[in-house]
């Protein structure tokens, strides 16, 4: 039984290896490779077909300008980015960990199912606070500085 163990620890770990060589090597590319309109990578739909920004425009090039040091463009562009890769990145850590080593994380029934509502109610009034033509909303929208 601790044979079978062992080798399941040890495949799981190789994975998270791999994907973290993977994670890396994608947030590499990210730094690079600029985001602009000529570039390959993919445009919001949301906001190619009506015109609105998404809670998530700006996402990509927000990661772009912070992995290069330039944090206030950063928040131009997406003024949840630094939250959302935060929560995101805490979230595929603590997953991937309990994932590893085989155990269950610890649950909370009565916060964890307002997470996710919590979550949801907060990014559909981000989205439309973005698309609000007025003064200080226009400041949600991705721009430059």
């Amino acid at each position: 039984m601790a044979v079978y163990s062992f080798h399941r620890r040890l495949v799981r770990g190789s994975l998270w290896l791999l994907l973290t060589c993977g994670a890396a090597a994608g947030l590499y590319v990210l730094a690079v490779v600029p985001p602009t309109t000529s570039s390959w990578y993919p445009p919001c739909m949301l906001h190619a077909t009506t015109g609105l920004h998404c809670p998530g425009c700006g996402l990509t090039r927000a990661v772009h300008a912070a992995l290069n040091g330039n944090f206030s463009q950063a928040f131009a562009y997406n003024v949840l980015a630094p939250v959302f890769l935060a929560v995101a990145g805490f979230a595929a850590v603590k997953s991937l960990w309990y994932w590893t080593w085989g155990t269950n994380p610890p649950q909370n029934r009565e916060t964890s199912k307002w997470i996710p509502i919590g979550i949801a109610v907060c990014l559909v009034l981000f989205g439309i606070l973005r698309n609000i033509p007025a003064y200080p909303f226009t400041l949600l929208a991705p721009h430059e500085i």
